[in-house]
């Protein structure tokens, strides 16, 4: 509805005047060839593009949030995955979206890369403070993620393959100068690749027998110039993670996907208003599941979730003068949620009924917020100041009686600079940010199987508070800025069987949730050098995390799972030679994290039963996340060969984990050998990538 009224408001204005000169770009497309740095205040970061093809990654795929896990205030989760947890906030506190529509199952292949082609994207924006008007449903970070239009007047092809990801990207005009196109699909050979292997080194692969996996994403966007002021565009994306393996006597299964229809329309008014409408339509479903015989019945248990929104939005802005930009805009957002869970019975077992209920959480909830910014100056001045204010109503559906709630919500940034010479800049922020979605935490390896739920009466919003204050130097190709923050959460939710998801879909969810609070603080730096040749960075974080609910570890304190005293994260990259059209550059990255924590047993006591029997034994437990786990390290190395032909061809050949260092994920205990056994996830792993553009 906003598109169109937006259209219909566009073209009378546009019949009623003479049209606004079109601002057609005079300049032929250039190759990017290197990317300075950007550091942007408070906490925001432009990400660039080019850089990030130069990582190494496990699968060999260029990724945005391997990247992002290497700036400072971001922890990770397990190794090789795409879980982060920004200033000291979960993995459900983080918001990933492309062209402004959420994201919410963001990882392929177990977490090892994200579900989203690089090939699509025209900027990659990533903001921890000083949130805009446009950042909605957050309160940690927000993944920024712009696809490109596509090309109106020449045709691009391009192919890629790695480890395990084959894919093509296409962009051109539909009709010339009018109608473009820009598409991507991918797909993953990793359940073939796996048998394969197994049938070659068999061994420890066993474990594992009859591997399928479905694994693809594709996207593609329209965009038509209805006039030199006003375009439309419609995309569509989708994404899907499956796998089926069978394992002891049992059949798992497992998955997750997207569905993303979106349009938008942009209208510049002779005014000097911009108009910017989006409608879009959103459905995300993930699900866990065994099928396993049990004292003779055939037990078919899974627990799944899913989250459908239908939302609209418009933003007007306005530049005055040179100084001032004024921003205004309101959406609504209609979101159906059914983190249901099932368990289904069939056999003849003792105590064993023919067949169960399915349970059933379907709820509705309706956001509508009215928002407002004002930016005074810009980061080329010798100040900008920053002021947002957002009124968000929540209409709740979600309880149990089904009746509507209403819920009122403020939120607003504060973002200040201060740029007394060239060279130096002072900065400060403070962010009031809500989220109404809450997310129970499955096993934390970046896999989208967590179990998304609405706020309600009893699990309100979660909110966060957040002050922010630094310097940053300027020096040419050196940059440099330092700051502090301190942050206070309140509302987390903590799922207590996280780890035992299937008894946790018999019992029902809803009463394994804890509701409590939050803090972190710490200091961020970050050093980078930029140049047309060499760039190389380095980040430092000393921080510290912890948490509080009424009903885990005794009501006391206890730190954050990935609360990881001190991260360092040193990357190069260089050209290292040139023949001819051929050029080699080299890429190393090196990490060092401090161990993140785990719940281990401290011990155990022997139990009599009261009336006779044999003696048991249970373990005794110091505190929640009470044993700290060894220092993280790696170090990953690649070459790529440019090749500058007629049709240009890019090789990378990259090691990831180069020092076979076995880190350390997790810990279990061997009744039988009656040891704690250490638990690794990746050892050393060479990665391939090779593409062309036609």
């Amino acid at each position: 509805m906003c598109i169109i009224l937006s259209i219909l408001l566009g073209n009378a204005c546009l019949w009623g005047q003479e049209p606004v000169p079109a601002r057609e770009d005079t300049l032929k497309a250039s190759r990017i060839v290197t990317d300075r740095f950007v550091v942007l205040p408070s906490g925001t970061r432009a990400i660039p593009l080019q850089q990030i093809k130069s990582s190494v990654s496990p699968t060999g795929e260029y990724d945005v949030i391997k990247y992002i896990q290497t700036l400072p205030g971001v922890s990770t989760g397990a190794e090789g995955s795409s879980a982060i947890y920004a200033r000291g906030g979960n993995v459900g506190n983080n918001l990933t979206t492309l062209d402004g529509v959420p994201i919410y199952g963001a990882s392929h292949l177990l977490g090892l890369t994200s579900v989203y082609s690089p090939d699509i994207l025209s900027s990659a924006t990533f903001r921890m403070s000083g949130f805009q008007v446009s950042d909605n449903n957050l309160t940690s970070s927000h993944i920024d993620l712009r696809s490109s239009d596509g090309d109106f007047s020449d045709k691009a092809v391009s192919t890629s393959i790695s480890n395990f990801i084959i894919g093509s990207s296409f962009s051109g005009p539909i009709i010339q100068d009018k109608v473009s196109f820009i598409g991507s699909i991918r797909v993953s050979p990793i359940g073939p690749e796996y048998n394969l292997m197994q049938s070659v080194v068999g061994g420890p692969l066993d474990s594992l027998q009859k591997v399928r996996a479905t694994v693809f994403d594709m996207y593609g966007k329209a965009t038509y110039r209805i006039n030199p002021c006003q375009r439309v565009s419609l995309s569509i994306f989708g994404s899907n993670d499956s796998y089926r393996y069978s394992q002891g006597n049992g059949d798992h299964r497992m998955g997750w996907s997207n569905f993303i229809v979106h349009a938008s329309h942009a209208w510049e008014m002779n005014s000097g208003w911009v108009s910017k409408g989006n409608i879009s339509f959103n459905r995300y479903k993930n699900g866990q599941g065994v099928m396993q015989q049990m004292s003779g019945t055939l037990n078919d248990l899974a627990i799944i979730s899913s989250l459908s929104e239908l939302s609209s939005d418009i933003l007007l802005s306005r530049q005055i003068r040179q100084q001032t930009l004024v921003q205004a805009g309101t959406s609504v957002r209609t979101a159906w949620f059914n983190p249901g869970s099932t368990a289904e019975y069939e056999g003849l077992g003792a105590f064993t009924p023919q067949s169960s209920t399915r349970t059933d959480n379907r709820s509705f909830n309706v956001i509508s917020s009215l928002y407002g910014q004002i930016d005074l100056g810009n980061e080329m001045s010798w100040y900008h100041v920053m002021a947002s204010v957002k009124s968000n109503v929540l209409i709740l559906h979600s309880d149990p009686d089904k009746k509507a709630r209403t819920h009122v919500y403020p939120e607003g940034s504060i973002l200040v600079s201060v740029k007394p010479f060239r060279w130096i800049s002072f900065e400060g922020s403070a962010d009031w940010s809500t989220q109404y979605y809450h997310t129970l935490e499955g096993i934390p390896l970046g896999w989208s199987l967590d179990i998304l739920i609405p706020s309600d009466s009893k699990r309100k919003a979660e909110s966060s508070g957040q002050l922010y204050g630094g310097l940053a130097l300027n020096l040419g190709h050196h940059q440099f800025s330092i700051g502090a923050f301190k942050k206070q959460m309140k509302g987390l939710v903590y799922f207590k069987d996280a780890s035992q998801l299937f008894s946790s879909s018999i019992a029902g969810w809803d009463g394994n949730i804890d509701v409590g609070e939050g803090s972190s603080q710490g200091l961020e730096m970050l050093y980078n050098k930029s140049g047309d040749k060499v760039t190389w960075q380095v980040s430092y974080t000393l921080s510290k995390a912890d948490r509080l609910f009424p009903t885990v570890n005794r009501g006391l304190r206890f730190p954050a799972k990935f609360d990881r005293r001190h991260i360092l994260n040193a990357s190069f990259s260089g050209e290292m030679l040139k023949v001819n059209k051929i050029k080699v550059s080299l890429t190393s990255n090196f990490t060092f994290q401090s161990g993140h924590h785990e719940t281990v047993a401290c011990g155990e006591f022997d139990i009599i039963p009261p009336f006779g029997g044999e003696w048991f034994s249970l373990d005794y437990y110091s505190g929640t996340n009470n044993y700290q786990m060894p220092d993280y390290i790696r170090l990953d190395s690649g070459l790529t060969f440019d090749i500058d032909s007629k049709h240009k061809q890019s090789l990378s050949i990259g090691i990831y984990n180069m020092l076979n260092r076995h880190n350390i994920f997790t810990v279990t205990y061997d009744s039988g050998k009656n040891e704690w056994q250490k638990i690794s996830l990746f050892p050393i792993m060479p990665s391939l990538h090779y593409s062309i553009e036609f």
